[in-house]
């Protein structure tokens, strides 16, 4: 059955058709205009192994559906396998989509089968996560959808949001976790550019890599008592954070998990972390005071690199190692006190400030690992703050 690009056919719920018709998925995928390709896939009393592999606007499937209209909406995840269905209730026999991968996208095929509500409701049931789509705003015009913003609540009895979940939407506003979810998975919700707002699961206990990469307009997010990870880049340029709390309950924090946080005033580390990781904070120029807790070892290369309004940073009398350009071009940092106990300065550690403006080491005059760091890098040593 070949179907036209701007009409969609309805295919009885017991009759299992291949469409092959490329066009039908074809639509603008992001603000910069490029076709992406998904292929839907649905089989009776069979939930198919399926993983979203595109960069699009999910919303764009409302069209098809729905005629334009959109008053509310459901995305269901079946957790681990990382499955998207599609559930509209303009009308009482619904579409529901199922993207699966493929090694050629214009070779993919669609397989279309309508059930009720009633069925999808019961399929996500069956495995413990729905997405509802509250609140629903505006109309689908053409491919763009310009004008719907959505707030996601995520079903109650949901464990896990899974793996680019929710990635690459321009449409998510707020998204609030049910006190049962305890992981966010790999770049669950990145890159979704017009995400505010986030409330977190009390039970929360992972955030992985990338979670919430490229939410340029996410604001503050209280983190909850008893989490344990801050995965790799997990808010990489969250523009709008000010400030950020970490409970003492984290004991690892990913490199670059608060690269560029531009605006970023202040930060309070949790007690047991053994590292400040590669480029932890670089470039949150705003930073201008941070106190690293006693158990932390190693300061990694980059840590506080362009903190340009750096003035302050006081460190641990157990630190170790601090590495290459850890505190590269903070221009504002007159002084650096050294711990006795540290037996590794890395090089640049000041990147390519003057000598003039290059901070001082304040140490004690028996610490000569550090004279001899200082003589050779021209740096200047004292015994006290002036």
């Amino acid at each position: 059955m070949e179907m036209k690009e701007n009409e969609i056919q309805k295919i009885p719920g017991n009759i299992m058709q291949m469409i092959t018709y490329e066009a039908f998925c074809r639509f603008k995928a992001s603000r910069q205009g490029k076709s992406a390709m998904a292929a839907y896939d649905w089989k009776v009393q069979e939930v198919v192994a399926a993983r979203k592999y595109y960069s699009g606007w999910y919303h764009c499937w409302a069209k098809h559906i729905t005629g334009g209209q959109v008053m509310d909406s459901y995305y269901l995840r079946i957790k681990d396998l990382d499955k998207i269905g599609f559930h509209s209730r303009e009308s009482v026999d619904t579409a529901v989509y199922h993207v699966i991968p493929g090694k050629n996208p214009d070779d993919l095929k669609y397989n279309l089968d309508y059930i009720n509500r009633k069925e999808i409701e019961a399929l996500a049931d069956q495995f413990g996560c729905i997405y509802l789509f509250n609140k629903c705003v505006g109309r689908v015009r053409g491919s763009q959808c310009d004008t719907i913003r959505y707030d996601i609540v995520i079903r109650n009895g949901t464990d896990a949001i899974a793996d680019s979940a929710l990635a690459d939407n321009y449409l998510i506003v707020s998204v609030t976790l049910p006190d049962t979810v305890t992981v966010i998975g790999t770049g669950a919700l990145e890159r979704s550019r017009l995400l505010q707002k986030v409330t977190l699961s009390k039970n929360l206990k992972y955030i992985k890599d990338a979670a919430f990469r490229f939410c340029w307009r996410l604001q503050n997010v209280d983190l909850p008592d008893g989490l344990l990870y801050i995965g790799a880049d997990a808010f990489r340029k969250c523009h709008e954070f000010t400030e950020m709390i970490i409970p003492d309950s984290v004991t690892y924090i990913g490199s670059k998990a608060f690269f560029k946080c531009v605006n970023l005033k202040s930060v309070k580390l949790p007690a047991h972390i053994a590292k400040i990781s590669l480029g932890l904070f670089r470039h949150c120029h705003q930073l201008t005071e941070i106190v690293i807790p006693d158990d932390v070892t190693v300061i990694e290369k980059d840590a506080f690199a362009e903190c340009r309004s750096l003035e302050k940073i006081s460190l641990p009398s157990g630190l170790k190692r601090i590495g290459d350009g850890a505190f590269a071009n903070c221009r504002k940092l007159r002084f650096l006190e050294i711990p006795d106990s540290v037996e590794y300065i890395g090089e640049e550690l000041f990147g390519k400030i003057k000598i003039k403006r290059c901070p001082t080491f304040v140490a004690s005059e028996d610490n000569q690992y550090v004279s001899r760091y200082a003589a050779d890098h021209n740096i200047r040593v004292t015994d006290r703050l002036s």
